[in-house]
């Protein structure tokens, strides 16, 4: 989900150490971004989750607990938080990456 969710905003995750990093015992979950950070990850760094959702345009509800991002066409993706369903920081994470995904598949819908 770290991946995708830097490829919709546009960063470069090329880095070796990107894959290096998820061979160790135990894994390092994070990313080096060159000239951004050597450890992003938006599920732990508040300022790196709310750049994300700024950068992505998303919009964050806190009363109704969701995170959404509508396109031009007026597709939507909105993830909820709350209870099971999960927190803010993984929803906003859930969101970037969906954008991730679809910008390799080359669809929105």
């Amino acid at each position: 989900m770290l991946m995708w969710a830097a490829k919709a905003v546009g960063y470069d995750t090329s880095h070796h150490w990107n894959v290096s990093r998820m061979d160790l015992d135990p894994p390092i979950i994070d990313l080096c971004i060159p000239g951004v950070s050597t450890a992003w990850n938006p599920l732990i760094h508040e300022g790196e989750r709310y750049r994300l959702a700024r950068d992505l345009r998303m919009s964050i509800d806190f009363d109704d607990c969701y995170v959404c991002k509508r396109f031009p066409d007026h597709t939507l993706i909105q993830e909820f938080w709350g209870g099971e369903c999960g927190d803010e920081a993984h929803a906003v994470l859930r969101v970037a990456a969906e954008i991730g995904r679809r910008m390799d598949s080359g669809s929105k819908g």
